[in-house]
């Protein structure tokens, strides 16, 4: 049952809530405000979980609840887990494989050269199977699917011992 208006949600404690508003609506004011009054009504810090999108709503969400000048002036050792919703998988697969039947244990982030290589090279690997499918395909999508696939012609290079 959806919830409605900013009291009613910052006061149900009963289940996690999801908010979601586009930019500028105030998601973080009412999460904070909402975190605030679950850490004053008893709930122990490590019972709560704050998921942001992206790595600036984590930054503005911690700025917002610890800022001594603001409404809610939260310790920063009192805050509870604040994450992206990435950083949390990361941990999730990091700490227990397993549990998300994972069969290796020694995962690593690759840095940002290595991922663009890799999603060059499945561009690559992809364009060169569509350009092998082209000769099946009816002449009017032929075109659309050239003109889609132009500008990953570039993934080539990144991926020289692919056959053409």
């Amino acid at each position: 049952m959806p919830l409605e208006g900013y009291e009613e949600i910052v006061t149900h404690f009963k289940a996690p809530t999801l908010v979601l508003a586009g930019p500028g609506a105030g998601k973080t004011h009412l999460l904070a405000d909402r975190v605030k009054r679950l850490l004053s009504s008893g709930v122990d810090k490590d019972n709560i979980t704050v998921l942001t999108f992206g790595k600036d709503a984590n930054r503005h969400m911690i700025e917002e609840l610890i800022n001594p000048k603001g409404k809610f002036n939260i310790p920063s050792d009192s805050l509870p887990h604040i994450s992206t919703m990435h950083s949390l998988g990361l941990n999730i697969v990091e700490e227990k494989p397993r549990l998300v039947n994972l069969k290796k244990t020694d995962l690593q982030v690759q840095n940002e050269e290595e991922v663009k290589r890799l999603l060059f090279r499945d561009a690559a690997l992809i364009l060169r199977d569509i350009l092998r499918l082209k000769v099946l395909m009816p002449q009017s999508v032929s075109h659309v699917v050239t003109a889609a696939i132009l500008p990953v012609w570039n993934a080539v290079k990144y991926a020289p011992n692919i056959e053409k």
